[in-house]
């Protein structure tokens, strides 16, 4: 079967439109994407619960009430180190860690010989967490062009606490849920750094045992903001346009 000239010429468009649409797809899908992202950290004072210290007579009395101790965990700065891979155009999954520390503070009320009560700083804790996150981008909501990118994200890690000189070493896990917003000051699809972006996030972390007096289960509002980064060429057209 001989072909017409009409005929070898859409046959020659059809070859050649393959090699550019598999050369574009990558792009596009944003599979394979790296990112590294490094935020400051900031998590709201929780309180850790308290005890009262009593005497017990020798005879068959109540406890007699010598005072009363709190302790609060007072607000912790740290940073976190994340490296993700996009395993779809809006579902990323990484590895994290992070680094902090805070002050415990101490109140003394309700003293028998009447003393009026007092507070003062206790222990500090160095704390350490690792574990994995997921960040789900909110697609229907970008705006400003494609820059600006609204995500959720939910989170675990294990906790590890030192205090009294790193002598005592207190372990627990981290919750994290929250969302945030990433905006894209630098998109060079050329380049292996390809896409720069500033992250806010506000969370809500629930901690489940570390250090306390009593409360074992603590909820607090956290913030984070930092940096990402995007690793490897995107291709022609951006690697935020998809």
């Amino acid at each position: 079967m001989r072909l017409g000239r009409a005929g070898r010429i859409a046959i020659m468009a059809v070859l050649a439109s393959v090699p550019r649409a598999a050369a574009a797809q990558p792009a596009n899908a944003l599979g394979g994407r790296i990112e590294v992202a490094g935020t400051a950290m900031w998590v709201n004072s929780t309180p850790l619960g308290g005890s009262a210290a009593s005497l017990t007579p020798n005879v068959n009395q109540p406890p007699f009430a010598l005072f009363s101790a709190a302790a609060d965990l007072g607000t912790s700065v740290g940073a976190d180190l994340r490296v993700g891979y996009r395993v779809s155009r809006a579902l990323m999954l990484s590895v994290r860690g992070g680094v902090s520390r805070a002050v415990v503070h101490v109140r003394i009320s309700g003293d028998a010989e009447g003393a009026p009560d007092s507070s003062f700083a206790g222990d500090t804790l160095q704390q350490w967490t690792f574990g994995g996150r997921a960040d789900y981008d909110l697609r229907r909501w970008r705006f400003a062009s494609g820059r600006a990118r609204p995500f959720v994200l939910a989170a675990a890690s294990l906790l590890r606490q030192s205090h009294e000189g790193r002598v005592s070493i207190e372990t627990g896990q981290v919750y994290d849920v929250g969302a945030g917003l990433a905006y894209t000051f630098r998109d060079r699809p050329a380049s292996r750094l390809s896409r720069w972006s500033m992250v806010a996030e506000l969370l809500v972390t629930h901690v489940r045992g570390g250090f306390n007096w009593g409360n074992d289960a603590r909820t607090s509002p956290a913030f984070g903001g930092g940096v990402s980064t995007t690793w490897g060429r995107a291709g022609k057209g951006g690697i935020i346009r998809h």
